[in-house]
């Protein structure tokens, strides 16, 4: 390795068995990542100026565990990274996180500017929100006070910038179970940048009833909200054997409009 002047530095090893949690619990970082890492890489740069490397690396990520605890999350999978200076490829190769299953490419184009897409699949909602739970060391069902179970698709479009990323998505939830209803379906398309979370349409559908909602959410404190709910062809009997309230004898179809229109008094914090 070169490291003075203005020579080239190049760079070429190896890791085997890199216990990431461990150098993060080294760092004193308050969440781990409970994965084993093998990796290759090949890279050079002019002089010092690293961030203009050019090379390729390969990461396998095992996981170290096979449950979530509190702030600790297995993750496994695969990326591989090519840079030629002005430019980083980055490829998910099934990257396994939470139950969430990610495939997919993102660019950094002069050390700024993002573009990709990543595919995500769900096997079970549910499964992913008690492994979230763990991680946050939440009581069960807390993220969700009833039962949530069945599949979700996500495919994202990433843009922006890294300080400030612009993601948008689409998710396909065909056939949820959502406490005593099944069959619920939901499909959402959404924006994302850290000012504003807009849903440009979300639908669900469940048997004869339909449910529509767009709005914009502010992120930031003094942002506004402002959100539009119709649903209708609700059956109130079926509503209520959904719930569990099979002793309340009521009936008839409801529809409903709602708008909320206010500004937001506190920031995310997520």
């Amino acid at each position: 390795m070169t490291l003075v002047g203005h020579d080239t530095s190049h760079v070429r090893g190896s890791v085997s068995a890199l216990d990431v949690a461990a150098i993060m619990r080294a760092f004193q970082i308050p969440y781990t990542v409970a994965t084993r890492v093998d990796a290759r890489i090949q890279a050079s740069w002019p002089g010092l100026d690293y961030l203009a490397a050019s090379g390729a690396a390969e990461a396998t990520l095992t996981p170290t565990r096979a449950r979530a605890a509190r702030s600790v999350l297995p993750a496994g999978g695969r990326l591989q990274v090519n840079a030629n200076g002005r430019r980083i490829d980055a490829a998910l190769r099934s990257l396994h996180v939470a139950g969430a299953d990610m495939t997919g490419r993102v660019v950094v184009r002069d050390r700024e500017q993002l573009a990709g897409d990543v595919q995500t699949r769900i096997a079970d909602a549910g499964a992913t929100l008690s492994t979230l739970e763990a991680f946050l060391g939440r009581p069960k069902g807390s993220l969700a006070p009833v039962r949530v179970a069945g599949p979700v698709e996500a495919r994202s479009h990433v843009g922006g910038s890294v300080s400030s990323p612009a993601i948008t998505a689409h998710v396909d939830a065909p056939a949820l179970v959502v406490g005593h209803a099944d069959n619920l379906a939901i499909a959402a398309d959404i924006a994302y940048t850290p000012a504003v979370l807009t849903m440009r349409q979300v639908d669900a559908t469940w048997a004869e009833a339909h449910a529509r909602a767009v709005g914009r959410i502010g992120l930031s404190a003094g942002s506004r909200l402002d959100l539009t709910v119709d649903a209708d062809a609700l059956r109130l009997q079926q509503a209520l054997r959904a719930a569990g309230q099979n002793d309340i004898r009521l009936d008839g179809t409801l529809m409903l409009h709602g708008r909320s229109s206010d500004r937001v008094k506190r920031g995310c914090d997520c």
